[in-house]
């Protein structure tokens, strides 16, 4: 059962098939319009006090905006993706950019020792071989957690979020006779 559901990895092949919405893409730059979206881009959908527990009242401006726009639709208590998103919810690169920080930003230490989250960082200097695998790595297991969430039998009330970034924070370099230009 194919279930609703959104994916924050976009694989290189994709990007340039996908029909990417430019105006969500820029929606989900704001902080509460980006939780209620995620929020609501699940199998169970969310409502109205998960949306108020993280957003306040912020969050009900920002799902009227969503349901008024037709990305979002609030049937009794359930607030959900409409039909027309819930299949191919994905986002650009570029939206991804703005949405991991206020992801970030709802990461709680406290509930870390409860097998509840997870984050962690690693650096070093590598080969660009290395990080070409390191980065095959992270599609194989994107896709994998994207997979594992669609299972019926996986289906659950817990609002999950997983995201992964890798960059350098420096241009590629180039060598030339031996010295880093």
């Amino acid at each position: 059962m194919n279930t609703p559901g959104w994916s924050m990895a976009i694989p290189e092949e994709l990007v340039t098939k996908m029909n990417v919405s430019n105006e969500l893409d820029h929606l989900v730059r704001d902080r509460e319009n980006c939780l209620v979206i995620i929020l609501a881009a699940n199998c169970t959908g969310t409502n109205l006090k998960q949306i108020m527990s993280v957003c306040g009242d912020k969050g009900l401006v920002a799902l009227n905006k969503l349901v008024e726009l037709n990305y979002l639709s609030v049937q009794g208590e359930n607030v959900s993706l409409t039909e027309n998103y819930k299949k191919n919810c994905h986002f650009s690169r570029e939206a991804l950019k703005f949405m991991l920080p206020h992801l970030i930003g709802e990461y709680s230490p406290q509930r870390a020792g409860m097998k509840w989250n997870y984050i962690s960082t690693i650096t070093n200097s590598v080969s660009r071989e290395l990080q070409i695998r390191i980065q095959s790595k992270m599609d194989e297991f994107t896709k994998w957690v994207h997979a594992e969430m669609q299972k019926e039998e996986n289906q659950g009330d817990i609002p999950l979020y997983v995201g992964f970034v890798m960059d350098s924070l420096t241009s590629p370099v180039q060598k030339i006779g031996g010295l880093q230009q």
